[in-house]
């Protein structure tokens, strides 16, 4: 055997990974796979006979291997010589009715080792698990440009508080805040324009934000990051609204 050939298949049983290739049309067994799976050791190909056990060159993801492989007599001859293969409950024996009643079956029918159709994920959650990955993955940038920004802004806040008493209020950030935050940033609106809610009292803020607060009914005080320029830009607008005539009825 020289001649190089894909992996024909990797299936698994129980934490093991087995590999088969198609060699002739034949089924050929990754020997190391084997012994694993039913915990011999790899000395037992050597016992073999020379047509049940030979080396390969495979592909494989590190490049191609050459491998010792066995067929379908060495496999059997491998399983009815571990402990226990005729008794039910060992790993030889489990081995052996899985690969005998299942495996070898299937590839025989179909070419190939199919997984159960209760491994396959339906179409219709197969396409809502892939709508919620795009939609997470359509604000994720937003949502890192949002805790950035938190991040340089939370200085600001904790310089304008008393360092021993009280705490600022935690908050989740769901997924209607990020488009909330998108459609504000649509507009202009930059992170300083949120507003932040602190559990401080009025007279701690006063001093270092004066004129950047307000008392909320629930006794909190909300402190306006907002630029200067924003804040400005808004004042103006506010007292431009605040003359303009007002409409007869």
């Amino acid at each position: 055997m020289t001649k190089t050939t894909q992996l024909m298949q990797a299936f698994a049983f129980d934490s093991h990974a087995v590999r088969v290739v198609q060699i002739d049309g034949q089924p050929w067994f990754v020997a190391r796979d084997i012994c694993e799976c039913l915990g011999i050791d790899r000395t037992a190909i050597r016992r073999l006979d020379d047509d049940e056990r030979g080396v390969h060159l495979l592909h494989t993801t590190s490049g191609d291997q050459e491998m010792a492989v066995i067929n379908e007599s060495g496999l059997y001859t491998l399983i009815l010589r571990s402990n226990g293969a005729t008794t039910p409950g060992t790993p030889a024996h489990t081995f052996r009715k899985w690969v005998t009643a299942e495996v070898l079956p299937a590839m025989r029918q179909t070419g190939r080792y199919a997984m159960p159709d209760a491994a396959l994920v339906p179409d219709d959650k197969l396409a809502q698990l892939l709508a919620g990955v795009e939609k997470l993955l359509a604000v994720l940038p937003a949502m890192m440009d949002v805790l950035t920004q938190m991040a340089s802004a939370m200085p600001k806040m904790l310089a304008a508080t008393h360092p021993q008493r009280g705490k600022p209020t935690r908050r989740r950030m769901h997924m209607e805040d990020v488009g909330h935050i998108q459609a504000l940033r649509a507009k202009g609106y930059t992170l300083d324009d949120l507003v932040l809610e602190t559990e401080f009292s009025q007279s701690q803020c006063w001093s270092v934000i004066s004129g950047r607060y307000k008392v909320l009914d629930s006794g909190r005080v909300s402190i306006d990051l907002r630029s200067d320029a924003a804040r400005a830009a808004d004042a103006a607008a506010k007292a431009e609204r605040a003359q303009a005539p007002e409409t007869a009825a």
